[in-house]
């Protein structure tokens, strides 16, 4: 008799035991799950960028301006102006410049990058649009490849 309630008491652990790996079990797989679910679903969300904001009509003018003068003076070297618009407090110089030109330019450190950039499109700094820009403004240059801006280069008064 005592063999019988030995086993029915091993038996009844075994069941604990089973039991207890089957909840075990089920808490890793629902973590897991959830987990992915929370990566899965961060990586669903839409970037969220605040819309343009107007330009203001004096940086309309300094972005004519800018747009007139690198029609008269090409920048050369095979970069093209691809547009000049203003957006809020900035002036905007989106410019493609050709993949081996730009590959030189990003083996660079980054202050000679901005250096590169800037020396090649900013305006000079005895050109009437610095009078024309408000103080609170500037001018910024997006260099591109292929459509896609690699560094942002902010033009120094």
């Amino acid at each position: 008799m005592a063999n019988i309630t030995a086993l029915a008491e091993t038996g009844s652990l075994s069941g604990k035991g089973r039991l207890w790996r089957l909840q075990e079990t089920t808490f890793c797989l629902l973590l897991a799950l959830s987990l992915l679910t929370v990566m899965i679903c961060s990586g669903c969300t839409a970037e969220k960028h605040p819309p343009p904001q107007p330009p203001r009509p004096e940086l309309v003018r300094v972005a004519e301006l800018l747009e007139r003068h690198y029609k008269t003076f090409p920048l050369g070297k095979e970069w093209k102006i691809s547009s000049v618009t203003a957006q809020g407090r900035l002036v905007l110089i989106n410019v493609a410049i050709p993949a081996d030109k730009a590959s030189l330019i990003k083996r660079q450190p980054a202050d000679n990058q901005f250096h590169l950039v800037a020396e090649q499109v900013c305006p000079r700094k005895d050109h009437e649009v610095w009078r024309l820009l408000p103080a609170d403004s500037n001018i910024k240059v997006l260099p591109s490849v292929s459509g896609q801006v690699f560094i942002e280069v902010d033009c120094i008064r």
